[in-house]
């Protein structure tokens, strides 16, 4: 179960499992029975255990600061031998998923993507000819055709964001159609 703070400016969403590790069990009830229900950064609750950072902005900095980081050394003996991965992208767009793991060196063996719109599939089409294999649109993704497909190493997408946005007044939110098909 999700929880999505009904603050306005707010979207943050919370997961019930990580929240009953962090505040305990008895407390989702209580968030569970709370409309509108706030956020704990945006309720500002004194001896919460969610807490914003007064640095939060710097430690992003940090964190995305490759320089920042420690160089580790990894023993490549203890790796398994590697082979080609099988990737489905869902909500594919443009074929991005493909070219970021061809920049990071990761050999593909089967590239399949659900993608709809006839613009983004003849970009990904423009740049990766052959490579990327179209399935149509994600709802029609069934389990037999997935299974005649594996194995698949991979999977990932991201749902448009039409129901998730705030712009969009008539927004489904989680229970929109598209974000559903992704829970397959």
């Amino acid at each position: 179960m999700l929880f999505i703070c009904d603050e306005v400016d707010c979207s943050r969403v919370y997961c019930s499992d990580c929240l009953e590790v962090l505040i305990g069990e008895s407390q989702i009830d209580v968030i569970r029975n709370t409309t509108p229900w706030k956020c704990f950064l945006c309720e500002d609750k004194k001896g919460c255990i969610l807490q914003g950072r007064k640095d939060w902005q710097r430690k992003l900095v940090e964190f995305y600061n490759v320089k920042s980081q420690n160089n580790i050394e990894v023993n490549s003996a203890s790796f398994k031998e590697k082979r080609p991965i099988r990737v489905i992208s869902l909500f594919d767009g443009i074929g991005t998923g493909f070219f970021v793991l061809k920049q990071l060196g990761l050999e593909v063996e089967a590239f399949f993507a659900c993608e709809t719109d006839q613009d983004a599939i003849n970009v990904t089409s423009i740049q990766h000819g052959h490579s990327v294999q179209q399935l149509g649109p994600v709802e029609s993704l069934s389990t037999s055709k997935i299974a005649s497909l594996c194995p698949i190493d991979l999977l990932f997408g991201g749902s448009p964001c039409n129901d998730l946005s705030l712009v969009n007044p008539a927004r489904k939110g989680i229970y929109g159609e598209l974000f559903s098909a992704i829970c397959l």
